[in-house]
């Protein structure tokens, strides 16, 4: 419209100067004996019509697809007409009500004041709680955060693998960073697949690497090389891929998971690979590996079905002729999830527990009665490493390792698989006497600030089975705000002592303390 008015405009007042010319030259043709007469040609003022500006087209922008998943409580409208895509979005519906329930959802997520319990600690080694105060610890950022992947997950369902859809789930729950809250993934589906190399976590400044210590039978010379990458993407990166499946506060949780969680059909699953961007869907893949040697070398792998009879080669460890630092020793007998002997002539007393129970509370406690009634113990030893928790219910425990009087002190040995109620016993410990050290490599979850109480449930037809934490906190180390117990002395298992079948932290503590 604005254009069309310019050119009217512009074509009347042509008109005008015309007419305008056109009568000065009848008036000088009226008067033209009385003054000189006009040039022939008189100059004309040339107007230049200017071009109109062109509208430029109104692009109205795209709508933004409407989130069908409020998280306000409200009726959710289903959208998918698809057998299986309706499934699917009836699985995600309900796991994240489950979230984000009013009264039993994640406390981060909810409005909702929280029990906060201080561990105070005493001279006997008891544990007693503050539990008056109350808050809530509901994060913002995160629901929305929560609920946008929600809408994500729910939007993409045609899109999707039955398997993406199980791991896109295992990331939003992780985005709590609660190691209670998340979706499992580690056992393999019956139709996944994976490369058939089993690798072991040691250390170098701190940074996991992965050895090959199980491999094909025909291919033993692949024992003890070092995984640098697949594909041509690196170990560390690929880590770092797989932490995102995983709710933690520091990577030493993942690092754990990745190694002992599942074993190789994890590590090395066709699906996850494919999930984390190493695979193409191809079912081969190149690997990367340095030798003992230190010689780089690539081979050529295929993977294999879950139920394909494959004959695997395990490293043998040597037998370690000091069997009181001996890498067996913290191997479990078949069927025991906790078990104890003495060392050094009996001036030892080492307690390995797998997870707790009520039995192996009872089996620990009477490891420290055994030792008391002995009384010429002077080093204890509770092994707790790869002990994600249990039941609670410690206290006696505690007071008894507290009461036993050594003179070569009391170590609590920790890695990576350490967590909840085992970060508990070890802090209760830690904090009751200054004759106890944590010893071995950090713990999966911090000494402050943890959420307790596992609570499975199952969705009604993929059956993902999540686990959701308890509404309450408990903060039993004030102060302590790393995010991860750290250990007084830390110890990595080493390649060489590996190699020797030795166990390094044993090593430490029994021949290299100084004590």
């Amino acid at each position: 419209m604005f254009g069309y008015e310019i050119r009217i405009k512009t074509k009347r007042m042509i008109c005008l100067m015309g007419t305008v010319i056109v009568s000065l030259a009848l008036s000088a043709c009226s008067r033209i004996g009385n003054v000189p007469a006009a040039p022939t040609e008189a100059p004309v003022q040339k107007i230049t019509q200017t071009a109109a500006p062109t509208a430029m087209p109104t692009i109205a922008p795209s709508p933004e697809p409407e989130m069908p998943y409020k998280g306000d409580g409200s009726k959710y409208e289903y959208i998918m007409t698809d057998e299986r895509d309706r499934a699917w979005e009836e699985d995600i519906v309900y796991f994240a009500d489950r979230f984000l329930d009013k009264d039993s959802g994640h406390s981060r997520l909810i409005e909702r004041g929280c029990e906060i319990g201080d561990l105070i600690g005493s001279s006997d080694g008891a544990e007693y709680w503050i539990t008056d105060r109350y808050e809530s610890l509901l994060d913002v950022e995160m629901r929305e955060e929560f609920i946008a992947r929600i809408n994500s997950l729910l939007l993409s369902i045609p899109e999707k693998s039955d398997y993406e859809l199980k791991y896109e789930c295992a990331e939003a729950a992780a985005i709590l960073h609660d190691n209670n809250s998340f979706v499992p993934f580690y056992s393999a589906p019956e139709n996944d697949m994976f490369f058939p190399l089993e690798l072991k976590d040691f250390y170098t400044k701190g940074n996991p690497e992965a050895y090959i210590v199980s491999a094909p039978e025909g291919m033993e010379n692949l024992l003890l090389c070092r995984l640098d990458a697949i594909n041509g993407i690196s170990f560390s990166d690929i880590l770092e891929r797989y932490s995102g499946l995983i709710s933690h506060e520091s990577m030493t949780w993942p690092q754990f998971c990745f190694f002992y969680c599942g074993s190789s059909r994890l590590q090395l699953s066709y699906e996850m690979l494919c999930y984390l961007g190493v695979l193409d869907g191809e079912k081969t893949a190149i690997f990367s590996l340095t030798d003992e040697n230190g010689a780089v070398r690539e081979i050529e792998l295929s993977c294999v079905k879950d139920d394909e009879s494959l004959a695997m080669v395990d490293y043998q460890q040597p037998t370690e002729s000091d069997e009181s630092i001996s890498a067996e020793l913290s191997r479990l007998n078949a069927g025991e999830a906790a078990q104890y002997c003495f060392l050094e002539d009996g001036k030892t007393v080492y307690i390995r527990v797998l997870y707790w129970t009520a039995e192996t509370y009872k089996t620990a406690t009477e490891a420290i009665w055994a030792a008391e009634k002995a009384g010429n113990v002077q080093k204890v030893i509770l092994d707790m490493r790869g002990n994600a928790g249990g039941a609670s219910g410690g206290a006696d425990l505690i007071r008894h390792i507290h009461a036993l009087e050594t003179e070569g002190g009391k170590y609590i040995l920790t890695d990576g698989g350490l967590r909840s109620e085992s970060i508990f016993i070890a802090v209760c410990l830690r904090r009751a006497g200054d004759d106890v050290l944590l010893v071995g490599a950090p713990a999966g979850e911090p000494a402050n600030g943890m959420f307790f109480e596992s609570v499975p449930f199952s969705t009604p037809n993929k059956n993902l089975k999540p686990y959701i934490s308890s509404h309450t906190l408990m903060n039993n180390w004030p102060g302590n705000d790393d995010p991860a117990l750290r250990p007084d002395i830390t110890v990595y298992q080493t390649l060489e002592d590996y190699k020797n079948g030795v166990d390094t932290v044993l090593k430490y503590i029994l021949r290299e303390s100084g004590d």
